[in-house]
């Protein structure tokens, strides 16, 4: 306050408070006299010998960059925005911030900051629009956890288990990211009619089960799995028609097998082990698809035939991302092998 009163500062006026790393015996108790500051950053360590709602009840946006702070949200009533580097001791008092819709909490250290289920880690969350919670530990989903949200992001928090009400009662939420976790089979079940995007990366699963419509899914990301040819190519049009993009990407496929493509437009499949494409009842979608098929030991043989006369026809609506070779023909691709060349 006195630097301040040296500089000229009229305290009353800053609406934007930030305590840097310089100010290590900083006391809450000094920001009396900062009339309406709507944002407050913490760069070190503070002693928080007093509630911040005393002093910033006006206060709609707290960002901790620290891991060992910790203060009582009594008294913020206008809190919207909450991050945090850690968020175990400060999840269960969060029921008092009733205007909070952004919390965002990193885990700094994932052994302090393990339980159960996603219930007890998470108890009497308010009615949180977007959600992002990283690096925690917690192998359970349950279903009582999440009320409102629009936006879910659970990624690396060493998640195996996801219950069949997680989150199909959250009527609102469109984006649901669960790359990064421990999961070996999923089924849509569990999932809203409302989501759009979903992002299950780098897990394990093995299975994933396709049982119902979700009219309004335009993007699946299931890269970095292990799935196999058992996977429901087929069902996902009839499931999900808005489906604009598939990702599977380093996934353990050997055959791929499709027909009617719809609305989709980018489908990745590198980094499998595909050795050829079948096409049944083809129709092609409206729109112009791209296919990412490099790094695939394809065959280019009786199989492939009918898959490589829709590529290589010039009226078709199916494109490569990226030149492809044959395996067994290594100086010709996909695209310009002669097929006049392989006898069936």
């Amino acid at each position: 306050m006195q630097l301040l009163s040296k500089l000229g500062v009229d305290p009353s006026k800053i609406v934007q408070l930030f305590t840097v790393k310089l100010i290590r015996n900083f006391k809450i108790s000094q920001l009396e006299g900062f009339q309406e500051p709507e944002k407050l950053t913490i760069n070190s360590n503070i002693v928080i010998d007093s509630t911040l709602g005393d002093f910033c009840p006006k206060l709609k946006t707290i960002v901790v960059r620290t891991n060992s702070t910790e203060f009582n949200l009594a008294g913020l009533e206008n809190l919207e925005v909450l991050n945090l580097n850690t968020g175990k001791k400060v999840f269960p008092i969060l029921g008092e911030c009733k205007s909070l819709r952004t919390l965002t909490a990193y885990a700094s250290d994932e052994t302090e900051e393990h339980a159960e289920n996603s219930s007890e880690l998470l108890p009497g969350l308010p009615n949180i629009e977007s959600l992002v919670i990283h690096r925690f530990s917690f192998p359970k989903i349950t279903g009582e956890t999440f009320s409102q949200n629009q936006k879910l992001i659970l990624t690396g928090n060493g998640i195996e288990e996801i219950s069949q009400d997680a989150f199909v009662h959250l009527k609102v939420l469109k984006i649901l990211y669960l790359h990064a976790n421990k999961i070996m089979t999923l089924s849509n079940s569990c999932l809203p009619e409302s989501i759009v995007n979903l992002q299950v990366s780098n897990n394990l699963i093995s299975h994933f089960e396709i049982t119902k419509k979700l009219p309004n899914l335009s993007e699946l990301n299931l890269m970095s799995n292990k799935l196999t040819d058992s996977f429901a190519f087929e069902s996902l049009t009839e499931h999900y028609p808005a489906l604009e993009y598939l990702g599977l990407r380093n996934n353990e496929m050997e055959t791929l097998s499709f027909g009617n493509l719809k609305l989709l437009r980018i489908l990745t499949l590198n980094e499998n082990k595909i050795k050829t494409v079948k096409v049944e009842n083809f129709v092609e979608g409206k729109e112009q698809v791209v296919i990412d098929l490099k790094e695939n030991p394809i065959i280019c043989d009786c199989d492939l035939k009918p898959f490589l006369r829709i590529l290589q026809d010039t009226n078709t609506k199916i494109s490569l991302m990226w030149e492809v070779p044959c395996n067994n023909y290594k100086e010709q691709s996909l695209m310009d092998i002669n097929l006049e060349d392989i006898k069936c």
